[in-house]
């Protein structure tokens, strides 16, 4: 027996009122005859006492409110619940990212997801990129935040998430200036760093680098610069405090803007509760980018 042919029945007898009892679940009042008439055929028996006034039920109807009614509001609740349950996000989650970017901008907005969604299981690391996008083709990472659009994978789709004001700095007491034809001494994130190579195209190629310490670790390369003859390209915010103190000094006004993507598998169906993670984040670091 279709439980929607209860709902009419149950509704029916307590507004005694066909018309009403559409209107209180939203439906048409034909809807509802027809399925009390279907009701009453299922059963053999007649429940409502119908006039062109009124509307009552039968000794029989009377019976089956009785007996019927606490089954009935208990299966309801169990339903009811069984939705809310139904859009509640749970399991495990995986997300990676870089490790300073994911202290300084990703990890509170993480940390304020899980707890709306207490029944989430969150594991966060903190990987390079390439790792970052070999654990996504895995199946290995739900989702990533990394440097580049990914423009040639296809089975990547990326959504700029973060910009970052990047600037060339060396210690206070270094006096060597970006001169035409100078070969400046840097300390590097990473062997290749292509914001080097963004920055020298700054300068019109007019100076080269040339990696003397490489440490991925934005502190680290803090430390380097404050002991050695050297310059770094760091973001803006790392080093803000360092400038504002006169330990650091920025070396030229020029400066870049980098891009930080949100990343993940480019399949048709993304289970829910990534979808709501990066609906999440995207609207949490609007004003970022």
């Amino acid at each position: 027996m279709p439980l929607q042919y209860l709902e009419s029945f149950f509704a029916v007898a307590e507004t005694l009122s066909f018309t009403e009892a559409a209107q209180r679940l939203q439906t048409t009042q034909p809807s509802i005859s027809r399925q009390i008439r279907l009701l009453e055929e299922n059963l053999e028996t007649q429940l409502f006492a119908r006039t062109r006034a009124s509307v009552a039920l039968t000794p029989r109807g009377q019976e089956l409110v009785v007996s019927l009614k606490p089954l009935f509001q208990g299966l309801r609740q169990g339903m009811k619940a069984a939705r809310e349950n139904s859009h509640e996000l749970k399991g495990s989650m995986t997300f990676g990212c870089f490790a300073e970017i994911g202290q300084s901008v990703f990890m509170k907005s993480l940390l304020e997801f899980q707890a709306g969604h207490p029944h989430i299981e969150l594991a966060v690391e903190y990987l390079k990129e390439f790792e970052i996008i070999e654990r996504l083709q895995q199946g290995t990472l739900g989702l990533g935040v990394i440097a580049s659009a990914q423009e040639n994978q296809e089975n990547i789709r990326t959504y700029a998430v973060h910009h970052e004001r990047v600037v060339l700095v060396t210690r206070r007491e270094n006096k060597e200036e970006p001169r035409p034809g100078a070969e400046l001494a840097v300390v590097s994130y990473r062997k290749l760093d292509p914001l080097l190579e963004k920055f020298r195209k700054k300068f019109k190629n007019r100076v080269s680098f040339r990696n003397i310490v490489t440490v991925n670790s934005h502190r680290s390369m803090m430390d380097s610069l404050m002991r050695l003859d050297a310059f770094a390209v760091m973001p803006l915010h790392v080093v803000e405090s360092a400038l504002s103190s006169g330990q650091l000094r920025r070396v030229t006004d020029l400066e870049l803007v980098n891009t930080l993507y949100l990343a993940h598998l480019g399949t048709r169906h993304m289970e829910r509760r990534y979808v709501e993670m990066k609906k999440y984040l995207l609207k949490q670091t609007k004003g970022q980018r």
